[in-house]
Order: structure tokens, then sequence, then C-alpha cells
């Protein structure tokens, strides 16, 4: 997977974990109904699944680290959360329902990532820890 994009091997990353949920489909249908009426069991179902994703993530080859992980650790937990709900009434064999959502979510979060970026390179005090070591190194630092 590292010749992939990051998007792609997140993909598969999830992908192959919504596989080996398979056998648990019936008891995470339930759990699924439990949480719409459990606000407390919501917060906590949150936070183990954003600390699974953050094992995804990791897998994938992406950081989860600092505050830009935890961004990005939540969001996964969210694109996570949409493409369950397919993924728990798609019954067909391949599963082309839930690949299709995730994919499609995958993208989504891609583009707003990118537009973060973007905006914390607009606003003065965000920028990265690299931008400031390059700001601040002297012109010959890399010779």
């Amino acid at each position: 997977m590292e010749g992939e994009a990051a998007r792609e091997r997140l993909f598969d990353v999830l992908f192959s974990r919504f596989e080996a949920l398979e056998e648990c489909r019936p008891a995470l249908r339930r759990l699924a109904g439990a949480v719409l009426r459990d606000p407390i069991l919501a917060l906590e179902l949150n936070r183990i699944v954003t600390g699974s994703m953050a094992w995804m993530l990791s897998a994938a080859g992406i950081d989860h680290t600092g505050p830009g992980g935890l961004v990005r650790t939540q969001g996964l937990a969210m694109v996570w959360g949409q493409v369950m709900r397919v993924w728990l009434d798609d019954e067909e064999p391949g599963h082309a329902r839930t690949m299709a959502e995730l994919d499609k979510r995958l993208r989504q979060a891609e583009r707003s990532i990118i537009r973060l970026e973007r905006l914390r390179g607009l606003i003065p005090g965000l920028r990265s820890r690299r931008q400031d070591r390059k700001t601040d190194a002297p012109a010959d630092a890399g010779a």
C-alpha cells in the first residue's frame, strides 16, 4: 500500500475493518439504535471510536498526533459513523453501496482537510512548526 495515495490506503484499511466486523453486524445494529436514545453511550462510543480511528490512520501511514491529528481522528470517526449506517443495511456480497459511501465520504474529508490547511496558511499564528522552522532557519542551514 506504500505507493498508494493516503486516501486509498485509508480506504483499504477501513474497508478491511468493515469486513472483519461482518459477524458482529447484528450486535452493531442494536448498538446503533441504543446510541440514538442514550447520549452518554454516544459520548463513550465516540471516545472508543476515535481511539480506533487513530489506529486506522496509523495503519494507513497518516499522522494522528498533535492538534491536526485530533482533527483528523475526530473527522474520521464522523466518516466511520456515516459509512457504518450504510454498511449496517448493505447485505450485498460485494458491499458496493458501502464502498461507494466510503469513497464519497473520504473524498469529502480530503477536500475539507485541504481547505483547513489553506486556511491555516492564511491566518497569522496558525502556521505549522515546519513553516516556522523554515522561516527561522538561517539561509545556509540546509547546506
